[in-house]
């Protein structure tokens, strides 16, 4: 056996032990190289010392010619130098009462031992006698143990401290259901999101041809495709492109430093940004502006950057894209250490996480190079900041830091999810359209995976049905639009990589997220690795069922990194970082991030160290309070979205049911049990069913559940909370609509632009949808179809037409 021992204070090697049976029995010999320190064969006193011992040939009972025997345990002297117990104390041994019984070695097992026997039975693990040598005893079966002198777990009886033991050991029960109950309810909540997300994609794919009948859509002159950006399920393939130079009505001239710098409130000036020239002649940003805009952000409440300094910086940033990133594939080289690159999962617009990571593991820079592995955008609020702090940070400094695309880097989810919603409130109108227009051209010229030392591989979902080379990734058309469904060809390599998720299997199976959607079992990544002679596959895409920062596949060649802590304000998950030093091994951090408002408090202190260590055990802690209510708000959402599958899917629970149901004609009453096979079978079989049949409320006293009665309670039903009623529905949308106009008082000029927005003489679907929206008129995309071909063949009446001009 060969130890290393270190130094505390210098971490100098010592030496090491070498411990062998010698040819006869019961012989140890020892060998140290190099020797030990002066006065180390013993028991050393200093904790920064290796503990040496030597066992010599005549020390008692080791060797097969005692086995059988009961063995002699050590003298007095001997027990009262490294062992505080008498035969016959009693004592507490992991909390439990128990009676010292043996003092001496153990068979095959160097060191003193103390053998116990408990007051209770089925506590221990044997009667006092082990592999054949009894010790003490015999005992009753499972009252004894033995464990090694000096263990924390074996304590002087007190009845004080039984009682604390036995409150710790309670209060850690609670916490151990506690957590299995998070866990189940958070996996279940996990696979909801996940499945909603493929109905999305499911939704789009169509609808798409449905539009083309639904609207009178026509290109307008220039070749561009029409107006887009309304949630009517229209292809991402109309995502407008807006001309470089045009953007969002702004002329190439516009200087910065002619800006007047806007205040707010407070007297604090909304930071305008400042491009300059590098000596390779390309456009860059000073550092002192990526930290005047970082300030900026950490102030609760910050207000967006003006739109002309948007328009800047997605064109730079654009322009820059287009000369770093000529592939697929983008090589990152790690800084020498101890540089290092800081991998970042999902972050979903919460800018408190990565403002964390930030303050936590460094600011991005040349020898601390960060990699986001996609999903910046949708959920969270602040996907905008996140997005141009990457793009400032890569203005000043190609090489500090990277990102990679994921799913919601495109219009078919970010349409739907929260950031065209974002661009459009932060900046109004059709100048926000704009915006999230050119984010979505910006994100095609995104890679989407990245290789650092030509050892990591980081992709945002997975690996694809089919194996495919480096090679082959870096020859991929990537500049486009994802797919809607992995087609053929090449759009397979796209769709599975921003899609797929890993199984615990072998092989490509089935993904809970959709039958579109594929994950990849351990011998497709071992192959993938191989094949390119890789350590280790990092991705992201999916929040790990444990609610951790991360989780290990695959024998550890697979990790999944989720960086949004209590992701959504809900989920109570931890966030977590990968951190990458050249010749080392990876290293994982998980975090819950504070609010700005105390990362602000927390800058502020003169220690860094102490106030990073004090935030973490803050935030720990409310980790844990949160837990609870996170589960009453996953299982809430959880029953709501259970609601919408029994409406949907209603026709086929009634038939399993009453294929199965035994009770008299008319009665409709199946056992609880039946009811969770049925929704098992028919609706998800990874929910769990015992809980929500609880929150339903639908079990009698007998423990029956009447199921018609069940799938009578939800239907569908128009939702007049938006001051339009069910009846004359139509009516009362036009209503509005022309009330929402006649207020905004526009010019003759702006109200036709706001209904023909491609000046073609025609209104499109996807633009009366829009105008809907902008009224804040909640409808749904089929009302909004069904309104503008209604109209078409029936106009509204006199009373409710709008004023031609």
């Amino acid at each position: 056996i060969w130890i290393k021992t270190h130094s505390s204070d210098s971490g100098e090697l010592l030496g090491r032990l070498c411990l062998g049976f010698g040819s006869s029995a019961g012989e140890v010999a020892s060998l140290l190289v190099p020797p030990p320190p002066t006065g180390a064969l013993a028991l050393a006193s200093q904790p920064s010392v290796a503990t040496w011992y030597t066992r010599r040939s005549s020390s008692p009972g080791y060797g097969s010619s005692h086995a059988g025997r009961h063995r002699r345990p050590l003298s007095a002297s001997e027990m009262d130098e490294v062992c505080p117990w008498s035969l016959g104390d009693q004592v507490l041994v992991h909390g439990k009462v128990a009676l010292v019984r043996y003092i001496g070695e153990v068979q095959n097992s160097l060191g003193l031992f103390v053998g116990v026997e408990f007051e209770k039975a089925n506590v221990g693990k044997h009667d006092g006698s082990v592999d054949g040598v009894r010790y003490f005893g015999p005992t009753a079966a499972l009252r004894a143990l033995f464990v090694r002198a000096g263990a924390d777990s074996l304590a002087i009886y007190e009845p004080e401290v039984e009682a604390a033991t036995k409150l710790q050991a309670q209060m850690r029960r609670v916490q151990a259901a506690e957590k299995v109950q998070f866990a189940k309810t958070f996996k279940a909540y996990n696979n909801m999101e996940s499945r909603a997300e493929s109905e999305r994609l499911a939704t789009n794919l169509n609808t798409r041809g449905a539009e083309n009948i639904l609207s009178d859509e026509r290109e307008p002159a220039d070749g561009r495709p029409g107006s887009a950006g309304s949630d009517l399920g229209a292809g991402p393939s109309t995502m407008p492109k807006t001309p470089k130079g045009r953007l969002m009505g702004l002329e190439d001239g516009i200087d910065e430093e002619d800006i007047p710098i806007l205040l707010d409130d407070d007297g604090v000036g909304i930071p305008v940004l400042q491009f300059i020239v590098d000596e390779r002649g390309r456009t860059a940003v000073p550092r002192e502006c990526v930290e005047r805009v970082l300030r900026h952000f950490k102030r609760p409440g910050s207000e967006p950057l003006g739109a002309s300094c948007m328009a800047k910086l997605l064109r730079h940033g654009m322009d820059m894209l287009r000369r770093e990133v000529p592939c697929a594939l983008k090589d990152i080289r790690s800084p020498e250490p101890p540089g290092r690159v800081v991998v970042l999962g999902d972050t979903h617009g919460q800018l408190e996480d990565v403002l964390w990571i930030f303050f936590e593991h460094g600011e991005p820079s040349p020898l601390n190079v960060y990699l986001f592995n996609g999903d910046v955008a949708d959920r969270g609020k602040n996907a905008t900041e996140i997005m141009i702090l990457i793009l400032l940070f890569k203005l000043w400094e190609p090489d500090c830091i990277h990102m990679n695309r994921g799913n919601h880097e495109d219009p078919i989810m970010n349409e739907s999810y929260g950031f065209r919603e974002e661009c459009i409130t932060k900046w109004s109108g059709s100048v926000g359209m704009d915006i999230f227009n050119t984010f979505n051209e910006l994100f095609q010229h995104l890679p989407l995976f990245s290789l650092i030392d030509n050892k990591v591989f980081v992709i945002h979902g997975g690996l694809w049905r089919r194996d495919f080379r480096l090679a082959q990734l870096r020859r991929l058309p990537f500049r486009r639009l994802l797919p809607e469904r992995p087609g053929v060809g090449m759009d397979i390599l796209l769709f599975d990589s921003v899609w797929s998720d890993p199984h615990e299997g072998k092989g490509i199976g089935a993904n809970p997220r959709g039958d579109a959607i594929v994950s990849f079992g351990s011998d497709v990544t071992r192959r993938f690795l191989k094949a390119d002679n890789l350590r280790l596959v990092v991705r992201s895409h999916q929040v790990p069922d444990s609610g951790q920062g991360f989780e290990w596949h695959h024998g550890g060649r697979c990790v999944t990194i989720f960086s949004a802590s209590n992701y959504c304000g809900d989920c109570g998950n931890l966030g977590g970082v990968l951190v990458y030093v050249r010749g080392e091994q990876e290293q994982l951090f998980e975090h819950w991030a504070p609010p700005l408002a105390e990362l602000a408090l927390l800058e502020d202190e003169a220690d860094r160290a102490q106030a990073r260590i004090s935030a973490q055990a803050r935030c720990s802690t409310r980790q844990r309070l949160s837990r609870g209510r996170s589960i009453q708000r996953m299982e809430a959402d959880i029953v709501r979205r259970v609601q919408e599958l029994v409406v949907r899917r209603k026709g086929e629970l009634f038939e399993y049911w009453a294929e199965a149901d035994l009770s008299p004609r008319g009665t409709f009453c199946i056992p609880a049990k039946l009811w969770r096979e049925g929704c098992a079978a028919v609706l998800d079989d990874g929910l769990p069913w015992v809980r929500l049949q609880d929150a339903l409320g639908i079990v009698d006293f007998r423990g029956d559940v009447h199921y018609v009665k069940f799938l009578t309670r939800y239907r569908v039903a128009f939702d007049a909370s938006y001051g339009v009623s069910t009846a004359g529905w139509e009516r009362a949308v036009w209503s509005k609509l022309m009330e929402t106009l006649l207020q905004a008082d526009l010019p003759l000029r702006e109200a036709l632009a706001a209904l023909d927005s491609t000046s073609d003489g025609l209104v499109s679907g996807i633009e009366f949808a829009r105008l809907i929206e902008s009224c804040h008129v909640k409808i749904t995309p089929l009302q909004a179809r069904a309104l503008l071909r209604s109209l078409a063949v029936h106009p509204p009446s006199s009373e409710s037409r709008p004023a031609t001009a």
